[in-house]
């Protein structure tokens, strides 16, 4: 039977702690796509200035209804988050408005906060404004980060694979997916299939 689906929401209201506060270096990215260090893409130069003494690291942070996988450790109910395009755009503003530009970690582990990491560069695809962001599979809604990385320790780590793109941290509110025609038709489907093996 086909998951739930739950969609994350935060707030637009600079008070509200509904919001994403702080971006993990992590060896296993939720959206599953690595970070692009530009010492090893020599065909993104022209992006940005791309030798070793650079530290610059870019990648996708997060990707509209992109269903990632979670399992409640309490009660061990499976199911699925998503975040829509206009969640992530107002993330994005919330994030730099909030001047949380060097809020970064390692493996979402709050004791292993590091300096030396710097959140300046970001960006929506947004293809019908010219916005296009890296190379590869990513819809419009995409949101890029890129930072550049002071950290001896924490670009060692990069260096040797041992950390590999971002994942976001946050509070999120949260309200169950509503199905679209498509989606009903297709756990309908699903339904009837698992009678028919039933019978």
């Amino acid at each position: 039977m086909a998951l739930p689906i739950y969609e994350l929401l935060v707030s637009e209201d600079d008070d509200s702690k509904l919001e994403v506060n702080y971006v993990a270096g992590v060896d296993v990215p939720a959206i599953e796509k690595t970070w692009l260090a530009f010492k090893d893409q020599p065909d993104l130069l022209s992006f940005a200035a791309a030798d070793e003494t650079e530290h610059i690291i870019v990648g996708a942070a997060m990707i509209p209804d992109l269903k990632i996988y979670r399992k409640d450790e309490e009660t061990g109910e499976e199911f699925y988050v998503i975040f829509s395009r206009q969640t992530i755009a107002t993330i994005a503003e919330k994030f730099y408005a909030k001047n949380y530009q060097q809020n970064f970690n390692l493996m979402h582990d709050p004791s292993q906060q590091k300096d030396g990491v710097v959140f300046f560069m970001s960006f929506l695809k947004d293809e019908a404004k010219g916005m296009i962001g890296l190379k590869g599979d990513y819809p419009d809604g995409t949101w890029f980060l890129g930072a550049k990385v002071n950290n001896e320790e924490v670009w060692g780590k990069v260096q040797s694979g041992e950390i590999k793109g971002f994942s976001v941290e946050g509070l999120f509110g949260f309200k169950k997916k509503e199905l679209n025609l498509e989606e009903r038709y297709q756990k309908i489907k699903e339904l009837l299939n698992g009678i028919d093996e039933d019978l």
